[in-house]
C-alpha cells in the first residue's frame, strides 16, 4: 500500500506538469492562428474566398452595379400640380360625394392623356363601382403601358406604385398575376414591392411564382444595401486599412495598385466568416492553423485578440481544449487500476485459500467417512462370524441355536441397513432415489422393525420395548424405505444411548397422522445441537473425535425418507421424571395415514 501511495503522488506530479505544459502550447498555438489568421486577411486573395454577393468593386468612388441589380437609388418622380388637384376631385366625388357617375366623369376628362397611373385609378373606380367591363378595358390598357417597361424603369416611386396597383387589381379579380409584373416588381425599390408582394402570396397562396419573386426581390435587396455601404465606406473616407469592423460585419478593402482610395475591390462579410479561414487548403493565401476557436466577446481567458488594420480588436481567438492525457497518464485510473488489482490479488488469495480449506475439508470427510464404514461394516460382520462359529458346535442347544440364527438375522439386517445408507446417500445427491409407495400397514412395518431389532439389543444389553399405540395404520408407504428409517433411530439409540439400558418404542394415531417415537435414556442432545444432527455427514460434539463410531447418515437418510412419505422426523422433548438422571432423546417420525378409521 505504502509502495502504491508514493506511485500516487509520482504520478499525479507528473499529470499536473504535463496538463500545464498542454495549456502552455495550447496558449501558444492561439496566439499563432491569431498572427496567421491576420495575415490571410491582408492578402487579396483571401476574396476568393467570399461568397460574389458579398463581393464589390468600386470605380471612381462609385460601386460597380451588377446588371441584375439594375440601380441602386429609387428615383422621385414630380407629379404635376393640376393633376394632382384633379385626381383629388375625383376622389372626393367618389369617397365623399359617394357620387359613382360624377367619379367616372372625372377620371375620363383625365384619360385624355397617356398616364398608366390615371388608367390603374381610373380602372380601381370601375371595380369599386361594379363595372366590369369599364375596369377589365382600363386594365388592359393599363398593362399595354407597363409592358413596355425596363428593370431601370421601376425604380421611380410612380411607377413602381402603378406596377404594384396592377398585381393588386389582377388578384381582386381572380386574375393570375402576370409573370412580367412580377418580374418587373423583384426590381422595384422595397417599399413598394415587399408589402405588395407579401400581400399578393396571402391573396393568391397556389402561386407559387410570387413567393419566388419576393425571394428575388429580397435578394437584390440585400445586394443594393451591401453596394451602397460599400460606397459610402469609401466616400467617407472611411478606410483605414483591411480588415475593419462595419458593425456586426467585416469589411475586406484592397485599393487599385496605384493606391486610390476610390477604386479597388472588397467584400463586407460576416464575423462568422473568419471560421472558415481556419485549416484552409487554399495555396495562395498564408496557411492558418485551425488551433484556435472564434469568439464575439473575450472571456475570462487569456484569448489573444484578432487585431484590424487599425488595431482595433475584430474577434478573439480561444485556445482549444487541451488533448486529454492517454490512460497511462492519468494518475487516478492508475491508481484505481492499482487497487483493482491489489483487490483482485486479494481476492485471488482468499479464493484459493478457501478452496484448499475446502479441500482439505473433503479429503477429511472423505477419510472419516470411509473409516467409519469401514469400522460400521466389521461391527456386524465379525459378529455373523462369531455366530456362525458356534452355530458349528455340536454342543449348542437348540434354544440356543435359535437365539443365535435371531441374533445372525439381526446383524444381516443391521448390515444390510448400513449398505443401504450409503447406496441411498449417493443416490439421494444425484436425485435419483425413487420408493415404492404402495397402501400398507405402517403399525405391521413398525412392529416387524422392533421385533427383528430385539436379538441385537438384547446382545447388547438393552431392553427394547414397543407400546403400540395402536394395531393396524393404513399408510401408503415403502415398507423397506420406512424399516430402513426406523433401524436407523433404533441403531442411534443402541450406540448413543447404551448406557441407559433401554430404548422405548411408541406408536400412536394422532388425528390424520401416524407417529412413532423411538426414546433412549442415555446423555440426551444439546439444545444447540438438535436440528443440525440432521444434517448430513454431521455428529454430536460429544462423539466427534471418535468416542462412538459412525458417520453421521443414519438420522439424515431416517428424515429423508419420512419427508418424501409426505411426513418429518424430529427431536422432540423428552418427559422429565422416567430416569432420574438422565431424560435421554426421542426422536419422532410421522407418516399421513391414508384413510379415518
Amino acid at each position: 500500500m505504502a509502495l502504491l501511495g508514493l506511485a500516487g503522488v509520482g504520478l499525479w506530479r507528473g499529470s499536473r506538469e504535463a496538463e500545464q505544459r498542454a495549456q502552455w502550447q495550447a496558449q501558444r498555438d492561439a496566439e499563432d492562428c491569431a498572427r496567421a489568421l491576420r495575415a490571410a486577411l491582408g492578402a487579396r486573395e483571401v476574396l476568393a474566398h467570399c461568397a460574389p454577393e458579398l463581393r464589390f468593386t468600386i470605380v471612381d468612388g462609385h460601386p460597380v452595379v451588377d446588371a441584375d441589380v439594375a440601380w441602386l437609388e429609387p428615383q422621385q418622380e414630380v407629379v404635376d400640380a393640376l393633376l394632382r388637384e384633379r385626381l383629388r376631385q375625383a376622389r372626393v366625388a367618389e369617397f365623399v360625394a359617394h357620387d359613382a357617375d360624377a367619379a367616372a366623369r372625372a377620371y375620363n376628362a383625365l384619360l385624355t392623356e397617356p398616364n398608366v397611373d390615371v388608367l390603374l385609378r381610373a380602372a380601381w373606380q370601375a371595380k369599386r363601382a361594379g363595372c366590369d367591363a369599364r375596369c377589365r378595358e382600363l386594365r388592359e390598357r393599363a398593362r399595354e403601358a407597363l409592358g413596355e417597361l425596363h428593370t431601370d424603369d421601376v425604380r421611380a416611386d410612380i411607377t413602381a406604385a402603378a406596377l404594384a396597383s396592377l398585381a393588386l387589381l389582377d388578384a381582386a379579380t381572380g386574375q393570375d398575376v402576370h409573370d412580367a409584373t412580377l418580374q418587373l416588381l423583384a426590381h422595384a425599390p422595397t417599399a413598394t414591392a415587399a408589402p405588395v408582394l407579401r400581400r399578393l402570396a396571402e391573396l393568391s397562396p397556389a402561386d407559387e411564382a410570387i413567393p419566388a419573386a419576393l425571394d428575388e426581390h429580397l435578394r437584390r435587396a440585400t445586394r443594393r444595401e451591401l453596394l451602397r455601404r460599400a460606397a459610402a465606406f469609401v466616400r467617407d473616407d472611411a478606410f483605414r486599412g483591411s480588415p475593419q469592423r462595419l458593425g456586426d460585419q467585416l469589411v475586406l478593402w484592397f485599393p487599385t495598385g496605384d493606391g486610390s482610395a476610390t477604386a479597388g475591390e472588397g467584400a463586407i462579410v460576416p464575423m462568422t466568416w473568419l471560421a472558415t479561414l481556419l485549416g484552409h487548403d487554399d495555396a495562395a493565401l498564408p496557411p492558418v492553423p485551425a488551433r484556435g476557436a472564434l469568439r464575439d466577446a473575450p472571456t475570462p481567458d487569456a484569448e489573444p485578440p484578432l487585431l484590424g488594420a487599425d488595431g482595433e480588436a475584430l474577434a478573439w481567438i480561444a485556445p482549444l481544449p487541451p488533448a486529454a492525457l492517454p490512460w497511462f497518464g492519468r494518475p487516478a485510473l492508475l491508481l484505481g487500476l492499482g487497487g483493482g488489482l491489489l483487490l483482485l490479488f486479494a481476492a485471488s488469495a482468499w479464493a484459493t485459500l478457501r478452496g484448499l480449506s475446502r479441500a482439505n475439508a473433503a479429503m477429511r470427510a472423505r477419510t472419516d467417512f470411509l473409516t467409519g464404514v469401514t469400522h460400521e461394516l466389521k461391527t456386524p460382520i465379525a459378529a455373523m462370524r462369531l455366530i456362525a462359529d458356534v452355530l458349528h458346535d455340536d454342543e449348542v442347544a437348540p434354544a440356543q441355536q435359535q437365539r443365535y440364527l435371531e441374533m445372525l438375522a439381526g446383524e444381516s439386517a443391521r448390515l444390510t441397513t448400513l449398505i443401504d445408507n450409503v447406496l441411498d446417500l449417493g443416490q439421494i445427491e444425484r436425485g435419483e432415489r425413487a420408493y415404492d409407495l404402495q397402501p400398507d400397514c405402517a403399525a405391521d412395518a413398525v412392529r416387524e422393525t422392533v421385533h427383528g431389532y430385539e436379538a441385537i439389543a438384547t446382545h447388547h444389553g438393552l431392553a427394547l420395548t414397543l407400546h403400540e399405540g395402536l394395531a393396524t395404520a393404513s399408510a401408503v408407504l415403502d415398507r423397506g424405505a420406512l424399516g430402513q428409517a426406523l433401524r436407523n433411530l433404533l441403531e442411534n439409540a443402541r450406540k448413543y444411548a447404551a448406557a441407559g439400558g433401554r430404548i422405548d418404542v411408541h406408536t400412536e394415531r394422532r388425528g390424520d397422522t401416524f407417529a412413532v417415537r423411538v426414546r433412549d435414556f442415555g446423555p440426551g442432545v444439546p439444545e444447540q445441537e438438535r436440528e443440525a444432527i440432521f444434517d448430513r455427514f454431521v455428529r454430536g460434539q460429544r462423539q466427534q473425535h471418535g468416542s462412538v463410531p459412525g458417520v453421521g447418515l443414519g438420522l439424515f437418510l431416517s428424515r429423508e425418507i419420512a419427508r418424501r412419505h409426505g411426513g418429518d422426523l424430529v427431536h422432540v422433548p423428552t418427559a422429565a421424571g422416567a430416569n432420574p438422571g438422565s431424560s435421554g432423546a426421542t426422536f419422532e417420525l410421522t407418516l399421513p395415514l391414508s384413510d379415518q378409521p
